[in-house]
């Protein structure tokens, strides 16, 4: 009888770790050429080499011109990644999402996954700015890339 729920518990566990695994974020839709013929959008990848010198291995920055139809579905998509995160930092101003640094899940292959979303248009400014990074940089040392 030990046995059989030796076996169930290593198998719920197993199950357990499988839902777990990092997917994409959901607002990665906007970064993967979403906004590809819009010309109040520009995105930046950037991969390998270039960010070495930062412990990452993938950058995606979108700095959108607001527009309050696509400044929502992206504060959808980063609230949704929110719920996700093992770690977050986020503040509102009237009722709105300003600020967002998510943590996300590690992904499979054990790197580190940031979110970081900001909307200046709560602060007098006029964009929506998104970027995802992905490497063995810590949350902290993002953290001092963003501010710089």
């Amino acid at each position: 009888m030990n046995i059989y729920r030796l076996i169930f518990t290593i198998l719920a566990m197993v199950m357990a770790l499988q839902s777990q695994a990092a997917g994409p974020p959901a607002a990665m839709k906007f970064l993967d050429g979403y906004f590809d013929n819009d010309p109040d959008a520009a995105l930046t990848v950037v991969m390998g080499k270039p960010l070495k010198e930062y412990s990452l291995d993938e950058y995606r920055g979108l700095t959108l011109k607001y527009s309050q139809e696509k400044a929502l579905k992206i504060e959808e998509a980063v609230i949704k990644d929110s719920q996700e995160a093992v770690d977050k930092e986020m503040s509102y101003r009237g009722g709105k999402l300003y600020y967002a640094f998510l943590t996300l899940p590690s992904g499979r292959d054990g790197k580190n996954r940031y979110l970081f979303y900001l909307n200046q248009t709560l602060a007098k400014g006029d964009k929506v700015i998104l970027i995802y990074m992905c490497g063995k940089a810590s949350a902290e040392k993002i953290r001092k890339l963003i501010k710089k």
